[in-house]
C-alpha cells in the first residue's frame, strides 16, 4: 500500500516547501531506514524491553520475583494508545517482535531471542524503506531534512488553510472595521515589539537562516498570512510582493 501512495496536490505542496531539496535516491533510503530501525532497537535494548515482555516474572529488590504484567503485553509495557502510534513506532516494533517470538519453534532460548529480533529488524527495515520512499521530498523526518533530501510543507499548509478559513469567517461580518479587528486580534503576536531582532534586523535575519523550522520567518510569514482572500476581506492594497502559493 505504501508503494502506491502519491501526495495530494503535489505542486501546491512543493510550493510550500521551505527549501529546494535534492532527489532521494535508493542508497539514501536504505541508509536512513537502517539507521532508524537500528536506533529504535538499540533504545529498546537499553530499556531491557525485549526481556521485560518475554519474562513471566521480574526480579524485585528483595531478591524475590513477582508476576510480570508486561508479559507478552507491549501495550502495558509502553503505556500508550495503540491508535495514536505510527507504523514505525517502538510499540509496533515490540509487537512484531513478540509475534515472531511466540510463533518461533526454536527450542534454544538464546537462538529464539536472537532470530526473532533479527527477523523483526529485517522486516521493519523493509517497512521503513517503503515509508521513507513514499514520504519522499515532503518527509518531515529530521534526518532527511538535515541532509536536504526533504522539506515538510505541513505547517505552511496549515497556515494557508487557516487563512482561508478566517477569510471565510470574515465574509460574514458587515463592517470592514470589525473584519480588521478580528484579524488583528488573531495576529497581534506577529507585531514587532522592542527586541534584538528589531534593533539588528539584518543580523537577525541572517542568523534565523540557520534554523530549519517548518514555518517561514519574520516578514515572510506575515506576508503569507495576508493571503489573497484575507487581503480581499481586509481591503488591503498590495504594497509588497512574494511568491504566494495558491490552493487549486
Amino acid at each position: 500500500e505504501l508503494s502506491h501512495f502519491t501526495a495530494d496536490v503535489p505542486e501546491f505542496n512543493r510550493c510550500l516547501k521551505r527549501e529546494h531539496t535534492k532527489p532521494l535516491d535508493q542508497e539514501a533510503v536504505n541508509r536512513f531506514a537502517d539507521h532508524s530501525v537500528q536506533s529504535s532497537i538499540q533504545d529498546l535494548v537499553e530499556e531491557e524491553a525485549f526481556l521485560r515482555v518475554t519474562r513471566k516474572e521480574l526480579p524485585l529488590g528483595n531478591q524475590k520475583k513477582a508476576k510480570n504484567p508486561s508479559y507478552f503485553n507491549p501495550c502495558f509495557y509502553l503505556h500508550t494508545d495503540w491508535d495514536s502510534e505510527s507504523l514505525d513506532s517502538e510499540l509496533s516494533i515490540l509487537t512484531a517482535f513478540l509475534e515472531e517470538y511466540q510463533c518461533s519453534k526454536e527450542s534454544n532460548p538464546l537462538r529464539k531471542l536472537k532470530t526473532s529480533l533479527t527477523t523483526t529488524q529485517n522486516m521493519f527495515t523493509d517497512v521503513m524503506r517503503a515509508m521513507i520512499s513514499s514520504e519522499g521530498e515532503f518527509s518531515g523526518r529530521r534526518i532527511l531534512v538535515d541532509e536536504s533530501f526533504s522539506s515538510s510543507p505541513v505547517e505552511r499548509f496549515a497556515d494557508l488553510m487557516g487563512s482561508y478559513v478566517v477569510a471565510e469567517y470574515m465574509r460574514g461580518l458587515q463592517s470592514l472595521w470589525d473584519k480588521r479587528v478580528v484579524f488583528l486580534a488573531g495576529n497581534s503576536w506577529q507585531c514587532n515589539g522592542p527586541s534584538l531582532a528589531q534593533s539588528y534586523p539584518a543580523e537577525s535575519l541572517m542568523l534565523w537562516q540557520y534554523l530549519r523550522d517548518s514555518h517561514t520567518d519574520g516578514e515572510d510569514r506575515k506576508k503569507e498570512i495576508l493571503s489573497t482572500p484575507i487581503r480581499a476581506e481586509l481591503g488591503c492594497k498590495l504594497d509588497f510582493s512574494w511568491n504566494e502559493c495558491h490552493l487549486p
